[in-house]
């Protein structure tokens, strides 16, 4: 995502962790497996605590997800491991335009209207953010997005959720563990 180059970088890191550790625990056979949830933008202070070189506090792609969706997808997850979940449908998009055509999806990105002015809010920067402190105040679970903000989780549900060709089925072990030896 055009401004989100940093967090990017992050991402693509953990998600290269995932991937070696799911080998790894796949190849002593333990009874572990690694789902890589991949939510949209959720509705949490995250983006009023972050860093902003722009004057004005970074803004969310549309549209936002309420924390509960990812919440949930977790849960299931635990109960039902799948490789990957995206979260949402703007999630299911962007994943699937980047495995289906990675150069139409830089593409239109890169559009000023689609891509970078999409993510500027009109809220000026308050020069608060948690990069080298904590931010003095009260916790809390959602943000102050600007736009609409999901609340069901009938896409997730229903894309998330269903196993995709290349899932295996693991064989459920004591205490809701999952035996990745079972599944090849």
């Amino acid at each position: 995502m055009p401004l989100h180059a940093p967090y990017t970088a992050s991402k693509f890191a953990l998600r290269g962790f995932y991937d070696c550790l799911r080998i790894e625990l796949a190849q002593e056979g333990a009874p572990i497996a690694v789902t890589t949830i991949l939510p949209g933008a959720i509705d949490t202070p995250f983006f009023e605590h972050a860093r902003s070189k722009l004057g004005a506090l970074p803004k969310p792609p549309p549209p936002g997800y309420a924390p509960e969706t990812v919440a949930d997808t977790i849960v299931f997850a635990s109960t039902h491991p799948r490789r990957e979940i995206p979260v949402g449908g703007a999630a299911a998009g962007f994943f699937l335009g980047q495995r289906i055509s990675p150069a139409l999806t830089d593409t239109l990105l890169s559009l000023r209207r689609i891509g970078s002015r999409s993510f500027r809010n009109t809220l000026p920067d308050n020069g608060t953010d948690n990069v080298d402190s904590t931010v003095d105040e009260p916790g809390q679970v959602h943000g102050s997005h600007p736009g609409k903000v999901v609340r069901g989780r009938a896409f997730t549900k229903l894309f998330g959720t269903l196993p995709r060709p290349g899932d295996s089925s693991p064989r459920r072990c004591r205490a809701g563990t999952v035996d990745r030896r079972a599944a090849g």
